[in-house]
């Protein structure tokens, strides 16, 4: 790697500005190409298209000879046999046509090799900028690196226009470009020391961000810049000490984020993203995804399981998995208050159909939520997970831990609610946690269906049920018959084994159906061993 040019200076030498410098001088070479080309002298004119084809100098030669031999047959008034004269004119003229066939192919040679021959160079000269910028990204300087982002970009929006390359070319050096921005923003996750402080990091890390997110952009807002919304961006093990933010982007690309750590906030917003992967990422700051002019369309693999605080609110969210996880691991460790809300989302699952080029998303899909995460600080608030108008076919809770609250309001069931009450050795609460309310369900619409039990509740941990839990206005809907909506409500009456007693009552307050839960044995719609397999 070349160093930076003022890198050697002495102390007692005054500082300029190196980065201006970098960019001027960086700038300067690159457009030094683009003067040189518009020097050179004027190049071929190629041959018009209607003129190319194998039929023409046989036409040309056909028309020459037709007319000539009919004017020589009648001239002077009467048909006759025309002279060797006439003929040997005729035979002349037909050559004609044969010398332009021979000066047609010749001119589409040279013209294809005219054009092979620039392509060559433009081809060399592509990889020789590519390779000056690779040497500038390895400075130690952060101001050169920054200008090698710029000039790399620009040499991407370069080559995308470019008459002479092919789309094989094309396309494999917009692939070597991502892949080094991509590798170039890890590396400046490192923060070395040697190569600039935070700060400096941090801008070439925005810079480069910036470029990916202009160029995966629907072609309406990318113009003139380079086409990457088909290509797959690998910011997979990276530090990101920058904030992101997308804001009405439409874009086929794949942003795999896995593994990945951010610093900052990552605000989504009136966009539509074809596929997101983070589950396995790492935020301290905020997750938000909004629609706010425009419903929010984004593919994901699931929501992240290290995340403090997630917001999602009319949107429709896309997952390529079965169901729904929530699954509380090392919520709360983030610099914001621990919350997830979930509001006026639309989910959909991705199921493989029959046919194998296809695949279909299916609505209401199973949320589950294990609230199995470290003990908070007394000091700081509890979580809260906050479901509202939102549709599921089931929901199963695992409330591991009575610091996190769970709020379930407003949403549409399409089957049943699963709540299991689980101690484990390891999750030491505090002790004014143990008998207050941290799960409430609110004005939710259950569609069960007839003869079945819409809600199961089991308590293996010394919980109080009746204090842990809240339902109030609840209703339920059997067999989708508005005219028979039923409300549920909680009678006292109830068993030591069985301390929840559930009641359907039609809206005169006519009871038609109830049942008893809360008991360790409840039956569950899944086990507990099933839900962390």
């Amino acid at each position: 790697m070349v160093p930076a040019a003022n890198e050697h200076k002495s102390a007692n030498e005054p500082k300029d500005d190196t980065s201006t410098r970098g960019t001027f001088f960086g700038r300067q070479k690159f457009w030094k190409h683009c003067k040189q080309e518009e020097e050179e002298p004027a190049r071929l004119t190629p041959m018009p298209a209607c003129l190319m084809h194998w039929w023409t100098p046989l036409a040309i030669a056909e028309g020459l000879l037709r007319w000539p031999l009919l004017l020589a047959v009648f001239w002077g008034g009467q048909p006759h046999w025309p002279s060797s004269e006439a003929m040997k004119l005729c035979v002349t003229i037909v050559g004609a046509g044969l010398a332009f066939s021979a000066w047609q192919q010749r001119s589409h040679d040279n013209a294809a090799n005219a054009k092979q021959a620039r392509a060559a160079i433009e081809r060399d000269d592509y990889w020789k900028r590519r390779e000056h910028i690779f040497q500038l990204l390895g400075s130690k300087n952060p101001g050169l690196r920054l200008s090698a982002v710029t000039l790399l970009a620009e040499l991407a929006d370069s080559a995308a226009h470019s008459a002479l390359l092919n789309d094989t070319e094309k396309q494999q050096l917009q692939r070597h470009i991502i892949d080094t921005l991509c590798i170039q923003v890890r590396h400046e996750g490192f923060l070395l020391p040697d190569e600039g402080d935070k700060h400096d990091h941090t801008e070439v890390q925005k810079a480069i961000l910036q470029s990916i997110i202009v160029r995966i952009t629907s072609p309406s807002k990318r113009t003139p810049h380079a086409d990457w919304s088909t290509y797959p961006i690998n910011l997979t093990d990276c530090t990101l000490f920058t904030s992101i933010r997308l804001t009405n982007t439409v874009s086929s690309a794949t942003l795999d984020f896995s593994d990945s750590i951010f610093h900052k906030p990552v605000t989504i917003t009136d966009s539509t993203l074809s596929q997101v992967q983070w589950s396995t990422a790492h935020f301290r700051d905020s997750l938000t995804v909004s629609g706010q002019t425009n419903t929010c369309n984004i593919h994901i693999d699931n929501l992240p399981a290290d995340a403090p605080k997630i917001s999602a609110s009319n949107s429709i969210i896309y997952l390529s998995t079965n169901d729904l996880h929530i699954d509380i691991k090392n919520f709360g460790q983030g610099i914001v208050t621990p919350e997830i809300t979930l509001e006026r989302c639309s989910f959909f699952t991705q199921s493989e159909t029959k046919a194998p080029d296809r695949n279909t998303y299916q609505p209401f899909p199973e949320l589950r939520i294990s609230t199995n995460a470290e003990p908070i600080n007394t000091n700081k608030s509890p979580r809260h997970i906050f479901i509202k108008e939102c549709s599921f076919s089931n929901i199963d809770i695992i409330s591991t831990n009575p610091d996190t609250i769970v709020s379930i309001s407003k949403c549409t069931i399409q089957r049943c609610l699963y709540i299991t009450f689980e101690r484990t050795a390891e999750i030491h609460t505090s002790p004014n946690s143990q008998n207050n309310v941290h799960i409430l369900i609110c004005q939710n619409t259950f569609s069960t269906p007839a003869n079945t039990i819409p809600i199961h509740i089991a308590n293996r941990s010394e919980t109080d049920v009746k204090t842990a839990l809240l339902f109030t206005q609840n209703t339920i809907l059997r067999n989708k018959d508005s005219n028979h909506l039923k409300v549920l409500d909680i009678s006292t009456d109830a068993t030591t084994s069985e301390p929840i007693h559930f009641i359907e009552e039609t809206k005169y307050n006519q009871p038609v159906f109830s049942w008893k839960t809360g008991g360790p044995d409840s039956l569950l719609h899944i086990s507990w061993a099933r839900f962390h397999k």
